[in-house]
């Protein structure tokens, strides 16, 4: 296969996972915002206390498998060894049952202590315990997930996301507001007048969507696979005789897999719960505590949402990468490998910074925009300016994690997430008892964690494959691009505020044209200025999804 070719399919796959990811997102982001109109900011912070503990539990459980299935199928299948790609596969399955089953038992029983003793959030352990069925659910999915993208095909992944998260908004708002109005009864009921009850049922339905979601996405998934696998038992037919690996060994490698990419990731997932809990006694020992979950349900629900946006595309193009640069190291192809992280970065690179600037200079209107003008906003417009930075780093660890575990230095990034992990607890710690700078203490400890994973992680992605990028092609001048498009952001939504607010009087009527004029605006000056700066050149094209098209606008307005 042609350099060219390898590089198309790198960006082709990752592409399919970042568009449908955008989807995802976008569709989390319009069901989250009439969820959080009808539970509130108190409601929304249980929900996302429910979350976090699932993700942990979820981590635990499946969340690797789709990588590590993916990885080990990749390995096999580059070698024509389709036995024992399907005994990977099948193992990964009875793995994922025993260990699905386990924790989705201890997250469901455990649900009072998890709320009340480690948490200080005792209601939370209505929307805790409803997720639990989902963990096992999940646990199946992310095996069948992994069986295709171990084949480069992540077709099937992308349409099941699009699926689950259909599902999941629908039932998610619906069982928001039947539980809400239930728990408004209750309220009554008790004499509770912070409508406590209400917050924490209404959380609990909008969890009701996720189990609906993931059955969704597995119903799919097994009719896919329904379809799919006849062709690889027809490979298997035709397979010469070769070694088939036993199943303990099959199981090993498994184990091994899962472990370090269970270790660097639960540190990705474990430093909200840990925020969380911190957070709620520090709140605590200022006699706060009724301020609490309000606070940290704009933080989780406004501020991550939002920046959690962006950094969904580098998830997708790591997801992509890693079976990719599995193949090539298992063929031993110095070059390809570097061909594959140097696109792999430059492409993660383009998205994020202009994305960053964008929601630092855009973030207070589309807070407005989305939730309305609760007093609430304002603070989460300020997280968004103060804490835009995450978007950037979060999508060079994310990205440079999948890039080291496809080198198969899985324990490195285990290793360099638990040296941020450590600074991270003590930039919070400071941040909140020395400085005294509340919620921002947590956002600043977030980026911080972000900046030393990519960090180390770049460093041991030179060390082990002595890769050096075109720096100023690569972050410089992707810089320059960004400055310039915010500039042109910052006064498009200076002046149509101003303006429009003269003649239209409703508010919401002025942020909307605001934020998708400044949007589409910005989107032409960054396409501009990246040619300008030459940080994108035809060659590069080439190699782009859709380069054809994009070369043939640049030529047309002379930017080529």
């Amino acid at each position: 296969m042609s350099s060219n070719s390898e590089k198309n399919t790198v960006l082709l796959q990752g592409t399919i996972l970042a568009v449908a990811s955008i989807v995802v997102r976008l569709i989390g982001l319009l069901y989250r915002v009439p969820m959080t109109r009808i539970i509130g900011d108190v409601g929304i912070g249980y929900y996302s206390t429910a979350f976090q503990v699932y993700n942990v539990i979820l981590l635990l459980s499946s969340y690797s498998m789709p990588q590590a299935v993916s990885k080990l199928m990749a390995m096999r299948l580059a070698k024509k060894q389709y036995r024992n790609a399907n005994r990977y596969f099948l193992c990964a399955l009875v793995f994922s049952v025993i260990s699905g089953f386990i924790f989705s038992s201890i997250m469901y029983f455990g649900a009072d202590f998890i709320a009340d003793d480690m948490l200080n959030a005792s209601l939370a352990a209505y929307s805790i315990r409803m997720l639990a069925p989902t963990v096992f659910i999940m646990s199946f999915l992310g095996v069948f997930r992994g069986f295709f993208q171990g084949f480069n095909n992540m077709f099937p992944t992308a349409l099941s996301q699009i699926f689950e998260q259909i599902a999941n908004a629908i039932a998610s708002i619906v069982g928001a507001w039947v539980l809400f109005n239930q728990g408004q009864k209750i309220d009554l009921v008790k004499g509770t007048t912070d409508g406590v009850y209400s917050a924490a049922l209404g959380a609990k339905g909008g969890t009701i969507g996720t189990f609906v979601g993931a059955l969704t996405a597995l119903v799919f998934m097994i009719f896919m696979f329904i379809l799919y696998y006849p062709s690889l038992r027809g490979a298997m037919k035709k397979e010469s005789k070769k070694r088939v690996f036993k199943y303990s060994r099959v199981f090993q490698d498994i184990t091994l897999m899962v472990t370090p990419i269970i270790a660097s990731t639960f540190i990705f997932h474990i430093i909200n719960l840990i925020d969380n809990g911190v957070f709620g006694a520090y709140m605590t020992s200022i006699d706060k505590k009724d301020e609490y979950m309000a606070i940290w349900g704009v933080y989780s629900g406004k501020y991550q949402l939002l920046i959690n946006l962006p950094i969904a595309l580098a998830t997708a193009l790591a997801s992509s990468v890693i079976p990719q640069l599995s193949g090539a190291v298992e063929r031993r192809n110095k070059g390809e490998i570097r061909e594959k992280i140097d696109i792999t970065i430059r492409f993660t690179t383009l998205l994020s910074i202009p994305a960053m600037v964008g929601i630092a200079v855009l973030g207070g209107d589309l807070v407005r925009l989305l939730f309305g003008e609760a007093t609430t906003n304002g603070e989460a417009a300020h997280m968004l300016l103060y804490g835009c930075l995450a978007v950037l780093f979060f999508a060079y660890a994310t990205i440079t994690n999948g890039i080291l575990h496809g080198l198969g230095r899985m324990f490195t990034t285990v290793r360099n997430s638990a040296i941020a992990f450590v600074v991270h607890i003590i930039a919070l710690i400071l941040s909140l008892w020395i400085l005294g700078i509340n919620i921002y203490g947590v956002v600043l400890s977030y980026m911080v964690f972000g900046l030393v994973v990519s960090v180390f992680n770049f460093y041991s992605i030179l060390e082990s494959t002595h890769f050096v990028g075109n720096f100023s092609k690569t972050f410089f001048k992707p810089i320059a691009a960004s400055l310039v498009m915010g500039v042109v952001v910052y006064l498009s939504s200076y002046l149509i505020n101003m303006g429009f607010s003269i003649i239209i009087k409703s508010e919401a009527v002025v942020k909307l044209i605001s934020v998708l004029v400044s949007i589409v605006l910005g989107v032409c000056v960054y396409f501009i200025c990246t040619f300008m700066f030459k940080s994108v050149d035809e060659s590069d094209l080439v190699d782009m999804p859709m380069g054809g098209r994009i070369a043939r606008l640049a030529k047309k307005m002379h930017l080529l």
